[in-house]
């Protein structure tokens, strides 16, 4: 694709967002995944990288692998209030309910 080559002469943490957020957006889960890793391995400490593509992975759900990634952005509160849904889809009700609290309170 077109797109990803110009990403990858760019090599920005924004364009990967950007590009991964608009496969994300077209239901295009498989390619914002890839995009998103692949964005990662670049920019390992780009936080919303990691946030984007753990939305990806709950959007296919693939809630332990999306935990994998949302329990190092628990300093965020889109990150706990992710945590919060991924404890409510695998049925860990007091997680979820722990998280929410703690989302509120922010």
């Amino acid at each position: 694709m077109r797109l990803k080559s110009q990403i990858a002469c760019v090599a920005n943490a924004r364009a990967y967002l950007g590009l991964g957020m608009l496969y994300r957006q077209s239901r295009a889960f498989d390619e914002s995944i890839q995009i998103l890793t692949a964005g990662i391995e670049i920019f390992p400490k780009a936080e919303q990288l990691h946030l984007c593509l753990a939305v990806s992975y709950m959007n296919v759900g693939n809630y332990q692998k999306a935990l994998s990634f949302l329990i190092k952005l628990q300093h965020l509160k889109e990150g706990i209030y992710c945590i919060a849904k991924c404890c409510q889809a695998l049925y860990d009700v007091q997680k979820a309910k722990l998280y929410l609290k703690k989302y509120k309170a922010l």
